[in-house]
């Protein structure tokens, strides 16, 4: 090669330059800024030594043979790097109390270089796997554009500052970044020859990486480590590139990390929800919200290493959920909304290329978000008026009730199906039902669902406490323990199945297929019916248990998601919900031999189950030999 570069063979940062001395006052003394970037510099404590490896949060870091733990933190924010040079001090004083006691710290610990361990195996290059292949030679072309991005800041920290100049007999002596160092011309042609003749060249440095990766190390050339060739080509064309001021972004080396697929990635990402409270019941929101959309997502573009996401994945499920004709816009926009959270969240926390772009659906809230139509004053009639409710034939009691429940509370079905017995009382001579309680659905869909809904003036004159009476002196749990407890949806599953069948039966809705009038229009109709009314906005939306939204920001912000711990005011949510007059006529509801015997049913069903779960299964005799 024509040229040569100045780094060392060992750390490739030989005769570093001084940097500008940090200003921000509160910035940690080993914090300093190199062009726009912050960097962590701090020397290592006793016992520590010169090229002692440590692992920093997950993060390789090696001390230089100056003493000094230096490496980039990557972001540009005054706060962020104050927060991160903070935490990474602490690991490294961890570090050094872990080295000083012979044992590993839990978060961050000190190895030794490889010399001083185990050598690397020698094998051929066939031996090697190409993932091992392609992350060491993915960590030398990181590692590479990173020195030469560290020399070219710290040059221009060098030449920024006070006494650079200070005399043009005393000019500090700085070294040339690699940009300024190597061009194509450089390297052997491209072809077989020059592939082959470009791997001995850089034989010393390809092991070192294969080292770090595989802990392995090869003789020679081999056809196999081709990608060594071309990590190295790129290398060039980059600082070619960086030569003429154009921006190459330098990655983040592999070096010393696992994969991190996409499942490995969501596992972080609900850790994370988890652990910040940001999901408020986890197990739901994995089970039902999250992990289903994620793992479609998954499934359409491979578990792959989320590091070589690109564009064209992103497009690829896009393509695949506006393909897919049985759910909703709104679904679909709310699908890509919780692929884009576990994308940002790699993002900002593992750098992972952002390939959202594509999964956004240019519509209004109303066009996604309004598939559900409300029930008109004839659906309504159709729904109350029917032979059914005038004659009294439902043979479960929760047919009566949900519609009714549903109509005057705008409860969502799997709140209403799952109402225990005792979540039924008199609060200030109000009586309320409390929906969403962890016991009852897990605590139900956001946080705002766990709430007290009053017994709107209707639904007592039709007998509700009478049947909740009758139901607890009965020993039942919920009020509807006829509906049973599906694995997936629980009660919410067989109440939904009664609704559909008996919808279809009074001509609401479609009689077949997907339709846009269901048990969730009482929630539309509800809610259209107070704002009708002109009730109280902010009593409306807890009564719903309504997230808040972009529409409702006089609601949002620290007075109302902090310091809004008010008591539930039962009478002022009475007078809101009483105001709901749809001009029904309910009969009064009469539990009949029916509605007792499906009650009953189920509640040996439970038994027995119960039974058959505490007691142990014997094998059958095999035929031929007699029981004993």
């Amino acid at each position: 090669m024509a040229k040569k570069s100045n780094n060392s063979s060992d750390s490739r940062l030989r005769g570093v330059a001084q940097t500008v001395a940090q200003t921000e006052s509160k910035l940690p003394k080993y914090t300093e800024l190199r062009g726009s970037v912050y960097w962590f510099k701090r020397r290592a404590p006793k016992p520590l030594s010169p090229r002692d490896t440590l692992d920093l949060d997950g993060q390789p870091i090696s001390i230089g043979k100056n003493g000094y733990v230096k490496f980039s933190l990557r972001t540009s924010d005054a706060r962020e790097a104050s927060r991160l040079a903070r935490k990474y001090a602490h690991l490294l004083d961890e570090a050094a109390e872990g080295a000083g006691h012979a044992r590993e710290a839990p978060q961050a610990h000190a190895r030794r270089p490889q010399s001083s361990r185990t050598q690397p195996t020698l094998v051929e290059a066939s031996e090697l796997t190409s993932a091992q292949i392609q992350r060491a030679a993915a960590s030398m072309y990181a590692d590479l554009l990173a020195a030469d991005e560290q020399t070219y800041f710290e040059g221009l920290a060098a030449l920024a500052s006070e006494d650079a100049f200070a005399s043009m007999d005393d000019e500090p002596e700085i070294r040339e970044p690699d940009r300024y160092l190597w061009s194509a011309s450089d390297l052997p042609p491209v072809g077989l020859r020059g592939q082959a003749q470009l791997l001995k060249q850089i034989m010393p440095t390809l092991n070192f990486y294969l080292a770090q990766v595989a802990h392995k190390v090869v003789a020679g050339p081999a056809p196999e480590l081709i990608p060594f060739a071309d990590a190295f080509r790129r290398f060039v064309d980059a600082m070619e590139k960086r030569r003429q001021a154009q921006h190459v972004p330098t990655p983040e080396s592999e070096q010393g990390r696992e994969p991190l697929t996409l499942s490995v990635l969501y596992e972080k990402f609900r850790t994370y929800k988890t652990q910040t409270g940001s999901w408020k019941n986890p197990e739901v929101q994995d089970a039902r919200e999250y992990g289903p959309v994620v793992r479609e997502f998954i499934k359409v573009v491979g578990d792959k290493e989320a590091h070589r996401l690109n564009f064209k994945d992103g497009e690829k499920y896009f393509e695949y959920m506006m393909g897919r004709e049985d759910i909703s816009l709104g679904t679909k926009k709310r699908n890509f909304s919780r692929v884009k959270a576990l994308l940002n969240y790699g993002g900002k926390k593992h750098s992972i290329p952002n390939i959202t772009g594509p999964l956004e659906i240019n519509a209004s809230y109303k066009k996604t978000h309004n598939s559900y139509e409300r029930f008109t004053a004839d659906d309504l009639k159709a729904l109350f008026h029917s032979a059914a409710y005038e004659k009294g034939t439902f043979k479960k009691a929760s047919e009566y009730w949900l519609p009714i429940l549903g109509l005057y509370t705008g409860a969502r079905i799997d709140e209403l199906a799952s109402l225990r017995v005792d979540h039924v009382r008199e609060i200030d001579g109000v009586w309320c039902y409390f929906v969403s309680s962890i016991k009852a659905n897990k605590g139900g869909k956001n946080q705002y669902a766990p709430r007290w809904i009053p017994l709107h003036p209707q639904v007592l004159k039709a007998g509700f406490l009478e049947h909740w009476k009758t139901v607890a002196n009965e020993g039942h749990e919920r009020i509807f323990p006829e509906l049973g407890e599906a694995q997936r949806d629980g009660p919410a599953k067989r109440a939904t199945t009664d609704f559909v069948n008996y919808r279809r039966s009074v001509g609401v809705g479609t009689t077949d297929g997907r339709s846009t009038k269901v048990f969730h229009s009482f929630r539309s109709t509800l809610v259209s019916e107070l704002i009708r009314r002109k009730t109280d906005d902010y009593t409306r939306i807890q009564l719903l248990g309504h997230t808040v939204g972009d529409g409702d920001s006089k609601f949002k912000g620290v007075h109302f998601d902090v310091y809004d711990q008010s008591e539930f005011d039962a009478k002022k949510s009475l007078k809101v919900l009483a105001k709901a007059d749809f001009g029904l006529t309910h009969p009064k509801f009469v539990d009949t031999t029916a509605m007792e015997t499906a009650r009953l049913r189920r509640q040996q069903k439970t038994t027995q189950q119960s039974m058959r779960d505490a007691t142990p299964q014997h094998r059958k005799p095999s035929r031929g030999r007699a029981a004993t």
